[in-house]
C-alpha cells in the first residue's frame, strides 16, 4: 500500500469516526433552559417590605420585577429583575446618577436557607476577576461590591471588598427570616472599570450561596447566561435563561472525560509502548499499540475540542481568554500537524539481506514498506536514542529523511504530551472552580499519568544499562 493510499485510508477512518463521536456526544447533551415569566403572576415589587405596587392600568408598572429566573432548586435560589434605561416611555423615574450610567437593574436575590447570597457579573462565567455583590446578613456592610480572585490552594476564593468609591449600589437591605434569605439592590449597568450590564442582550452571572452568614467556602453555586430586555409600557417578553452550572456542566464535564481519556490514558500509552517495544510479545505488535493509541487520542482530542468551541458559542462567552483555552488551541492545531506527519512519514530502508529484513520488519513497524531512498546513514553513528530503537539491528542503515523524520515526530509528540498533561491538570482546577466542587482530583490525574510514565522511563533506563552489559 503507498504512502498515498495510506493517507486515503486513514482519513476515510479518522473523519467519520470525529463526526460520529462529536454528533453523539452533542445530542447527549440536553441543555435545560428556564423561561422567565413576564406580568402574569404577582411578582415582588422593589420595596424591600415585599408590598407589591398596584397599577391603574393596564400598561406595565416597571417599577415593579418583571422577570423571575430559578437559579437552583435544590436549596432553591431565584433572581427577580427589572431592566430600566432611558427613553423607554415607561413610568420610572430615574435619578441622575442612573440616568448617566444608562439605566439601571434593580434585583432580589432569595435563597431558602440562612447563609449568604452573592451574585457576580463574569466575563467568562469562571470565579477569577468576577464582580460580586456579597450580601452578608450581621455584616458591617450587609450589601457591598467585591471583587473574586484566583481560588487558594484550601480551595477558598479569595475576595476583597472594592474601595469605597466604587462602592455605588442603591437601595439595598436583607431580609432573613427563619429558613429563608432576601437580598434587595440596585446596580448601575455601566460603572468605570467594572464589567458592563447589557440592557438588551445576554449577561454572564455566577451565583452562590453559603450554610452561615459570614463569608466561607459557597454551599451551592452556578453560573447563568440572561438575556436583559428594558422594561416598556408593554412588558418584557418570555426569555430563555441558559444556566452553565447545570446544562453547560454537561458540555464541560463531557469536553473533560475526552481529554482525561485523550492525554491521561491514550497518549501516555501510545509512547510507552515506543519506548517498552522489547517487553510487549508479537510481530510488529507494539507499533499497532502506538499508532492506534495515537489515533484515539486524536480523535477524542478532535471531538473534545469541538464540544468546548461549541459550549463557549452558545453560552455567548468570549474564546481563548485564559491560558488553559490558548494551550488548547495551540494543542489542536498541532495534533493536526501531528497526524499528517504521520501519514507522510518516510518508510524503513530496504535491509540489506533477508535476514536483516525479517528482524527490521518484526522491531521497527510491523507490515511497513521498504524504501531504496539513496543517502542512508547509520544508526550507531547517530543519536543513541535513534540507535535504540533499532538495537535488533545495528547495522541496518536509516536514509537521512527517516532520521530526521524520527527525530521531528518524537519531539513534537513529548511536547504535546507535555501540554496535554498540564492542559489536563488546569481543566480539572478550571471544572471544579465552575461547578463549585471541592476537590479538583489533581493528585488522581498526576498519580495515574505518572504511573505509566514513570514504568516506562524506570525499564527504558534498565533496558539501556542491560544492553550496555
Amino acid at each position: 500500500m503507498t504512502r498515498v493510499t495510506r493517507a486515503y485510508v486513514y482519513s476515510a477512518f479518522l473523519f467519520p469516526v470525529l463526526i460520529s463521536t462529536m454528533s453523539a456526544l452533542v445530542s447527549s447533551v440536553s441543555v435545560s433552559a428556564q423561561t422567565i415569566t413576564g406580568t402574569e403572576d404577582p411578582v415582588p415589587s422593589l420595596d424591600p417590605t415585599n408590598q407589591l405596587a398596584t397599577s391603574t392600568s393596564e400598561l406595565v408598572n416597571c417599577n415593579e420585577f418583571q422577570s423571575v429566573v430559578t437559579l437552583n432548586e435544590i436549596p432553591l435560589v431565584t433572581l427577580e429583575f427589572v431592566v430600566n434605561v432611558p427613553n423607554t416611555n415607561s413610568n420610572y423615574e430615574f435619578t441622575e446618577e442612573e440616568l448617566s450610567a444608562g439605566g439601571v437593574m434593580s434585583a432580589l436575590l432569595s435563597y431558602d436557607g440562612e447563609g449568604y447570597v452573592s451574585l457576580a457579573s463574569s466575563i467568562d462565567g469562571f470565579m477569577p476577576n468576577a464582580e460580586a455583590i456579597m450580601c452578608l446578613p450581621g455584616g458591617d456592610v450587609p450589601v457591598s461590591k467585591y471583587l473574586l480572585g484566583e481560588r487558594s490552594l484550601d480551595s477558598q476564593v479569595a475576595a476583597r471588598p472594592v474601595e469605597d468609591s466604587a462602592q455605588t449600589l442603591l437601595n439595598t437591605d436583607i431580609i432573613q427570616t427563619t429558613g429563608k434569605t432576601k437580598c434587595l439592590f440596585r446596580k448601575l449597568l455601566n460603572e468605570d472599570g467594572e464589567i458592563p450590564i447589557n440592557a438588551s442582550d445576554y449577561n454572564t452571572f455566577i451565583w452562590a450561596v453559603g450554610a452561615s452568614n459570614s463569608l466561607s467556602y459557597h454551599l451551592a453555586r452556578g453560573s447563568v447566561s440572561i438575556p436583559f430586555e428594558p422594561c416598556t409600557p408593554q412588558g418584557v417578553g418570555k426569555v430563555l435563561a441558559l444556566t452553565q452550572g447545570g446544562a453547560y456542566d454537561q458540555y464541560w464535564k463531557a469536553h473533560g472525560i475526552l481529554m482525561a481519556l485523550a492525554w491521561g490514558f491514550f497518549a501516555p500509552v501510545a509512547i510507552a509502548s515506543a519506548i517498552c517495544r522489547r517487553l510487549i510479545p508479537g510481530e510488529g505488535v507494539w507499533f499497532k499499540i502506538h499508532r492506534a493509541a495515537n489515533v484515539m487520542s486524536c480523535v477524542l482530542t478532535i471531538a473534545g475540542f469541538g464540544l468546548a468551541v461549541a459550549a463557549y458559542n452558545a453560552a455567548g462567552i468570549p474564546h481563548f481568554g485564559a491560558s488553559h483555552q490558548r494551550i488548547g488551541i495551540v494543542i489542536f492545531v498541532i495534533v493536526l500537524l501531528q497526524i499528517l506527519n504521520g501519514m507522510l512519514r518516510p518508510h524503513i530502508p530496504k535491509p540489506a539481506s533477508d535476514d536483516v529484513g525479517k528482524t527490521a520488519h518484526s522491531d521497527e513497524e510491523g507490515g511497513e514498506e521498504f524504501s531504496n531512498e539513496k543517502n542512508p546513514i547509520r544508526a550507531p553513528e547517530l543519536n543513541f536514542s535513534l540507535r535504540r530503537s533499532r538495537a535488533h539491528t545495528p547495522n541496518t542503515e536509516k536514509t537521512r529523511s527517516r532520521f530526521s523524520w524520527e527525530i521531528v515526530h518524537r519531539s513534537i509528540g513529548l511536547a504535546l504530551l507535555g501540554m496535554g498533561l498540564y492542559n489536563g491538570y488546569t481543566g480539572l482546577v478550571l471544572y471544579a472552580a465552575r461547578t463549585g466542587n471541592a476537590s479538583d482530583y489533581a493528585n488522581v490525574w498526576w498519580g495515574w499519568t505518572g504511573a505509566i510514565l514513570g514504568f516506562a522511563l524506570l525499564y527504558s533506563i534498565y533496558d539501556r544499562c542491560v544492553t550496555k552489559k
